[in-house]
């Protein structure tokens, strides 16, 4: 009886690891490529990915991962890595002061360069929705490339 016990447990765990395996498998990856503004070089760069509308495109409470670089060079790379398959989009803002805060001008304007995946064209006074620049991440990856914009350039 004991030894029927021990077999189980055993083709359990094999079992439990065989599915982690497999979850593990699924997942996908975002290459990314951030365009800079020429010679804007200073502060650091917040990039914010979502996996749903609540808090796009700016809400660092609602982000699913955020990570923040320094602009060292024009074009810049980086990844996120080990993603569930689903829905994604990602916004990037160049925080000159690095305040943590998307600085606006006494027009409700955003003051500092501000990028999205899509590079869907920017609004005056609202983000672009979700829905603009989702993507779709399987087990393959994609590669999203965000140009930075200041919006009085639009």
């Amino acid at each position: 009886m004991k030894w029927i016990r021990i077999l189980l447990a055993i083709l359990f765990a094999l079992l439990l690891l065989g599915s982690l395996s497999a979850q593990e498998r699924n997942k996908g990856s975002v290459e990314l490529r951030i365009i800079m503004p020429e010679g804007e070089y200073t502060g650091s760069l917040r990039v914010l990915l979502f996996n749903g509308k609540d808090g796009f495109p700016f809400s660092l409470r609602d982000t699913y991962r955020m990570m923040a670089l320094m602009p060292t060079e024009q074009v810049l790379q980086t990844s996120f890595e080990e993603l569930p398959p689903g829905r994604y989009a990602i916004s990037v803002w160049h925080d000159e002061d690095r305040d943590f805060n998307l600085d606006k001008s006494l027009t409700g304007r955003h003051a500092e360069c501000t990028g999205f995946s899509n590079n869907p064209r920017q609004r005056l006074f609202r983000g672009p929705s979700f829905q603009s620049c989702s993507f779709v991440v399987g087990k393959e990856g994609v590669s999203v490339t965000v140009d930075l914009r200041h919006r009085h350039h639009e």
